[in-house]
């Protein structure tokens, strides 16, 4: 008895002391490691693509990215749950330089590469046909936007110690004879050129450009500033009148005459632009954290935050309410930094910590509960998975004495009942 007993306890002891500490970190292994190197050629498909992702463009089932690189992609999402790739276009370049800003229109792409615009059809998505490429009349452009057959593009123009902004009205009627129309100079002074290059800083409603400028600071006091640009006569764009931001802007949007521009320390203002020479600020969405991006679909608002996906009923401006709010936790640090709505789809971008899950997809179907449809398990950042693992090596090594006390308790116990069941048997016999 003693004897069994005792080989019996030594290989529990041992089983018991490997599974304490074996089992924390094959969890975290599993959890971190496999879900950590979760990329688009992933066995499980767990992940997200490993590129970092500048600007995108949504299209019933496809969804163009570019890369903060001389590429671009071409998704197909008809299943948001397994978006796959399509195509990978390369731009030749001997430079760092990376596509700045692209805009997609029916079934053509235009891509601002260098000081380039080139126009591709999309119509067969896995052979995108380059229609033409054309040399832009202005270099530093940082935004093109397409409205009917003009082309918009925004460039900066470089000063001594600021910069400021310059729009373009290009006809592109005739793709193939493009000619510059009108050119309309702003006078309001930028910190940078730079500035957060992957948002919107201007839009286009019937006769107007609304334009958001950042201000400066230094070496000339600039407040930043909405500008509302009269185009009617596209050969002799007018400044019609300006409203001062509180603080940076971001983005903007327009639903009807009221424009939405986040601003850094400011959150969400509404401004009422009915009159364009005396545009007037009507509320404001406090939500305490910096709004990266917007987007407006019918009195529907979408906001991204540095990890949080809100969505807001803004039918009445002056008292907008939160409907609900998706918040991304262990994704590796990852935050938004831009975003597109379509139908009850959202999708959006943003940098990742491990270089990967740069590009999210969220179910919108019930405003009060947005899910998360792409990527698939989840991401822990370096810093979780340092805790975690120290965590998990104390619980084993405290796991490991409770598990053999356990274990030996109910050896000993069924070594007994064999005893006491032998005995019985001996003496029936």
């Amino acid at each position: 008895m003693k004897k069994q007993l005792s080989r019996y306890s030594k290989k529990l002891s041992i089983l018991l002391i490997i599974l304490a500490l074996v089992l924390p970190s094959s969890f975290l292994n599993i959890l971190g490691k496999n879900s950590n190197n979760n990329y688009s050629g992933s066995i499980n498909n767990m992940g997200a693509p490993s590129f970092h992702y500048m600007e995108m463009e949504v299209k019933d089932d496809l969804v163009i990215l570019s890369t903060f690189g001389d590429y671009w992609e071409i998704w197909n999402t008809s299943d948001p749950k397994k978006p796959f790739l399509v195509k990978t276009i390369h731009f030749v370049s001997d430079g760092l330089e990376f596509i700045s800003d692209m805009e997609l229109i029916n079934n053509y792409l235009f891509i601002k590469f260098l000081n380039q615009i080139t126009i591709y059809d999309l119509a067969d998505p896995t052979n995108p046909n380059n229609i033409t490429t054309f040399s832009s009349p202005f270099s530093n452009i940082v935004e093109i936007h397409i409205d009917n057959d003009f082309l918009y593009l925004l460039q900066y123009v470089e000063h001594l110690d600021y910069v400021t902004s310059t729009l373009a009205i290009l006809n592109i009627s005739e793709l193939n004879s493009i000619q510059l129309l009108g050119v309309y100079n702003s006078s309001i002074h930028h910190t940078s050129p730079n500035w957060h290059r992957n948002y919107d800083r201007l839009l286009i409603k019937d006769n107007f450009v609304y334009l958001v400028c950042p201000g400066n600071y230094y070496p000339v006091e600039v407040d930043p500033v909405l500008e509302i640009i009269d185009i009617s006569n596209k050969s002799n764009p007018q400044k019609m009148g300006e409203f001062v931001l509180p603080s940076r802007p971001y983005s903007i949007r327009l639903r009807d005459d009221f424009v939405f521009i986040p601003t850094r320390y400011d959150n969400l203002q509404i401004v009422d632009c009915s009159n364009p020479s005396s545009p007037i600020n009507v509320s404001k969405f406090d939500n305490y954290e910096l709004i990266s991006d917007i987007e407006i679909y019918d009195n529907v608002g979408y906001l991204v935050t540095s990890n949080k996906l809100i969505i807001l009923d803004i039918t009445d401006v002056e008292n907008i309410l939160t409907l609900g709010e998706y918040t991304i936790r262990n994704q590796g640090n990852t935050y938004f930094s831009y975003l597109k709505v379509q139908d009850d789809i959202v999708y959006s971008i943003g940098p990742s910590e491990h270089d990967d899950r740069y590009f999210f997809i969220f179910d919108c179907t019930d405003l009060t509960n947005p899910t998360k449809f792409y990527p698939r398990g989840i991401r822990i950042s370096s810093e979780t998975l340092f805790t975690l693992t120290i965590i998990s090596t104390y619980a084993g090594i405290i796991l490991g004495p409770i598990l053999i006390i356990v274990g030996l308790f109910f050896l000993v116990r069924k070594l007994k009942q064999r005893k006491i069941k032998a005995y019985q048997n001996e003496e029936k016999s």
